[in-house]
């Protein structure tokens, strides 16, 4: 005899939505509660007022008294992108875990909390729902308050390809889940990632380990101050790669030598351009540092103002410096028209003098 189950209503539990938080330091003081209020469908405050919601554009109010003011916003079940839903909304200093729980067909966080200063976290499973997410490019960009990053963050967002800009000028953060990526093979790009991360002191070695489409990592992480050094695997799987334009430039506080093997697996990269420029606490290039990247045209502003190299131009795999890649180029190798400023201020390379004048 089949016996057929009654699913009772209690099974199913209703969603109820947590409020964010937003600070203010004094009395009759306005604050930004979202800067797109079309994505919202309820604003209420603690005291269970309801806030109008009109227009399309940000919509600011003011607190009668200065302190931490509790603000649930539950927004529209069928909206496809929350772009710039919250940018600039400095007086945020909370998010519940489930503020998008109930947005499954989101494909764009673009520029969601950017310029957030007042953020300091982020919960662990805030966008576990989102599945159909393709883009959190700027998405945390300027939160210079944000400490740290939960490591399982985007677990769940298999789908997206984007994290250009995602924490960009985040300044006090200082460390990156080393599997924060794991789960995001689709990722194209990482164009300024963590750029501007100037409290970020290393980099996991594991962190791109599984993201093996991207081709891009320009200015990925520009202007880090406080890297030390680069892991030697960092980018061994990411085989697709076309450009590191910017990638480590201005990171001053990077000492000793670049690993060796750093770029020996991007065989595809045409653009190495401003990669190290200002990496002034550099003393060394590795010899066959660019052995293995046949494919690159564009060495300019490749190591400008790297002024405490020491040692010798890069060769390669047939014992000439790749300078010799210019002009009628070499066989092996893609001729390379873009050099200016390679070595400029490199005085300290023991073979300096050698090297042509467009390249210095």
């Amino acid at each position: 005899m089949l016996i057929r189950r009654r699913t009772l209503k209690r099974d199913i539990e209703p969603f109820v939505a947590e409020p964010c938080t937003f600070t203010t330091t004094g009395a009759s003081q306005s604050v930004k509660l979202i800067n797109n209020q079309q994505y919202a469908k309820k604003i209420t405050l603690e005291d269970g007022t309801d806030v109008p919601i009109t227009g399309t554009g940000s919509l600011d109010y003011t607190f009668p008294e200065a302190g931490e003011h509790k603000v649930t916003i539950e927004f529209k079940e069928d909206a496809n992108t929350l772009y710039g839903c919250f940018q600039g909304c400095s007086g945020l200093t909370s998010i519940p875990e489930n503020l998008f729980a109930n947005n499954t067909a989101v494909k764009y966080f673009y520029d969601c909390f950017s310029g957030c200063s007042g953020l300091t976290s982020i919960p662990d499973n805030l966008f576990s729902s989102n599945t159909a997410v393709i883009d959190f490019s700027y998405c945390f960009s300027g939160c210079t308050g944000l400490t740290s990053i939960p490591e399982n963050l985007f677990t769940n967002n298999t789908a997206v390809t984007a994290f250009n800009g995602c924490f960009k000028g985040c300044k006090v953060l200082t460390n990156i889940p080393e599997n924060l990526f794991t789960n995001n093979t689709a990722v194209t790009k990482f164009v300024s990632c963590f750029s501007q991360c100037s409290g970020l002191t290393n980099i996991p070695e594991n962190l791109f380990t599984n993201n093996t489409a991207v081709t891009d990592f320009s200015s990925c992480f520009t202007n880090c101050s406080g890297l030390t050094s680069i892991p030697e695997n960092l980018f061994t799987n990411n085989t697709a790669v076309t450009a590191f334009n910017y990638c480590f430039s201005q990171c001053s506080g990077l000492t000793g030598s670049i690993p060796e093997s750093l770029f020996a697996n991007n065989t595809n990269v045409t653009s190495f351009s401003w990669c190290f420029p200002g990496c002034t606490s550099l003393t060394s290039i590795p010899e066959n540092l660019f052995a293995n990247n046949t494919a690159v045209t564009d060495f300019a502003s490749c190591f400008q103002y790297c002024s405490g190299l020491t040692g010798n131009v890069p060769i390669d795999n047939d014992g000439t410096p790749i300078y010799n890649r210019s002009g009628s180029g070499k066989p092996g190798y893609a001729k390379v028209s873009y050099y200016g400023y390679c070595f400029y201020n490199c005085r300290g390379l023991t073979d300096y003098s050698s090297i042509p004048s467009g390249w210095k």
